[in-house]
């Protein structure tokens, strides 16, 4: 039987149907759709829709002095001091779909964090960003992350936007148990009681498949192994079912076994959970960064 591509360009979105049709006879091979006729497709339509994340021409500059120096708001120029751009990341473009992973490759120093905490809007005072970065928040209007006030941007991260960061256990926090870390994120985002916070984060924490979590969560981050620490930090990042997850290399100092159950649980989730997803890293078709969506 022959298949035949039936493409239809609407304005904010395109349809495409791989779509067999069978005169259902023997012997009389397939017939192409009739798609000028408003026929309905058949089967395998996929829709093309706004993208959840649109980057555009990003690029990142750190201030440096002519002599090498890196230069930040702790440490600013002297009087006298030449100043140059040092570019960390140069006209960047990509964009991440519902339902879609994205990965971003590069070798070390290529830029892949700096990007993920520019969506983030984690960099440093110093660190000059022109372009645009674009989220499609919810069902409003598109949100401009590179304009938006600080209290605004704090707001979509940790609900809208999250990040599992590069290395547990400096982004843990060594003096507080890890039950404790998972429900204070869902304090900062939702108006609940600290009872029922601390039950999302036992439940967020059987979600990433730790064994034992209501015993678990009374931990502190130097008494788990290194794949716990790194479950642990999944859990925190999923617990208020972001729209968008990043992932900056979430398998980083982990044996090869530990790093293959991290990679299966995170492609587990993401289609229990239903998220739109990125990531990266050095190898594989990834970001620094597992960006992720949910509907």
């Amino acid at each position: 039987m022959g298949n035949w591509w039936c493409i239809t360009a609407l304005p904010d979105w395109r349809r495409r149907s791989l779509v067999p049709r069978s005169s259902g006879e023997p012997g009389v091979p397939a017939q192409p759709p009739n798609c000028c006729k408003g026929e309905t497709p058949v089967a395998d339509t996929i829709l093309f829709v706004r993208p959840l994340l649109d980057v555009r021409d990003l690029t990142i500059e750190f201030p440096q002095s002519l002599a090498g120096r890196a230069l930040s708001s702790a440490h600013p120029a002297g009087l006298g001091t030449t100043m140059t751009g040092a570019a960390a990341v140069r006209s960047l473009s990509f964009s991440i779909a519902p339902g879609e992973v994205l990965g971003l490759v590069g070798e070390s120093g290529s830029g892949k964090s700096v990007t993920s905490l520019a969506i983030m809007g984690l960099l440093p005072l110093a660190a000059a960003v022109t372009g645009e970065i674009i989220f499609q928040n919810g069902d409003g209007a598109p949100t401009r992350l590179t304009s938006l006030a600080a209290d605004q941007l704090r707001q979509l991260r940790g609900s809208r936007i999250a990040m599992i960061f590069q290395e547990p256990m400096t982004a843990l926090n060594p003096v507080m148990r890890v039950g404790d870390q998972i429900a204070e994120a869902v304090l900062a985002h939702h108006s609940v009681s600290k009872a029922e916070a601390w039950r999302r984060a036992v439940e967020g924490m059987r979600e990433v498949a730790i064994p034992e979590p209501e015993q678990r969560a009374r931990s502190y981050p130097h008494q788990l192994s290194g794949g716990m620490r790194q479950r642990v930090m999944i859990a925190m990042a999923i617990v208020n079912r972001p729209q968008l997850l990043i992932a900056d290399e979430p398998t980083t100092a982990l044996d090869v076994t530990i790093q293959q159950q991290i990679l299966d649980l995170l492609n587990e989730l993401r289609h229990n959970l239903d998220w739109r997803c990125s990531s990266s890293r050095t190898t594989w078709r990834w970001f620094r960064m597992w960006r992720t969506a949910w509907p």
